[in-house]
């Protein structure tokens, strides 16, 4: 059985350390963190070290550093010395940020993750990297052991799939975030979307997202837009609204506002 060592508390160390958990092969021996305590949400790791001592490793054969992207580099200037694999979980960062250790590579959950919230690793694309074949061998292995999707790639190109995450995920999400508080300023039950919503992301999937586009702006109806853009009380949301209505209206070849 491998032994691996967990790095960060946050969304994704908590569902790597329960996917982990149901691995046979592997087992997390060790959780570092920022905190004096063990936090309460990780029961099933029974070692727990603070982030000052990030020295004070047990034996281990894998260590995930699973933290915001800017202190990657920090971290890993403390493990020179370890003999261990080590991989970070960042989709946008490079590998070489990791080039000073003797072994080394990525390992990129293609998900949004709240703690939680469980998720079926099994389902979710692992984008995987290494410095070299028996690292990525490594690598592979755990990926595997995780998820039924794995792909290798490399640092630029996990750059690119980070961007179109970003693109679909987080903005779609600030805009659903936007349309709730509209639904909340008027009485609006946002549970109503939905469907929509269901349908929207099942049919950009199933024929394509320029074919499914539907609306006023792809109709080029200048009257209806107009009417909804005066209606529109909160800067925020006009902005918003109009930067996207000239996106689609330029798309498919209509007259901008």
């Amino acid at each position: 059985m491998q032994k691996i060592t967990i790095i960060g508390t946050g969304n994704i160390a908590w569902h790597l350390a329960r996917g982990i958990a149901a691995c046979p092969k592997f087992e997390v021996v060790q959780l570092i963190g920022r905190s004096q305590e063990p936090p309460a949400d990780f029961k099933e790791i029974d070692t727990y070290t603070n982030q000052d001592q990030v020295e004070q490793l047990l034996q281990t054969d894998i260590i995930i550093i699973a933290v915001a992207d800017a202190a990657i580099a920090s971290i890993a200037k403390k493990l020179e010395n370890t003999r261990a694999l080590v991989v970070h979980t960042s989709g946008s960062m490079p590998m070489s940020l990791l080039d000073q250790l003797p072994h080394y590579g990525v390992l990129y959950p293609l998900q949004t993750f709240t703690k939680g919230r469980p998720l079926d690793l099994r389902t979710i694309p692992f984008c995987v990297e290494a410095s070299d074949s028996k690292n990525l061998e490594q690598v592979q292995k755990l990926a595997s052991a995780l998820s039924q999707n794995v792909q290798q790639m490399d640092s630029k190109k996990r750059a690119n799939v980070h961007f179109s995450a970003v693109l679909a995920n987080n903005f779609s999400n600030h805009l659903l975030a936007l349309t709730a508080g509209y639904c909340d300023a008027h009485e609006l039950s946002f549970k109503l979307l939905e469907p929509l919503l269901q349908e929207t992301v099942s049919k950009a999937f199933n024929i394509g997202p320029t074919r499914a586009q539907t609306g006023p702006a792809r109709r080029g109806d200048q009257e209806t837009i107009a009417k909804q853009l005066a209606a529109i009380d909160d800067d925020q949301l006009k902005q918003t609204y109009i930067l996207l209505t000239n996106s689609i209206l330029r798309t498919y070849g209509k007259e901008e506002l």
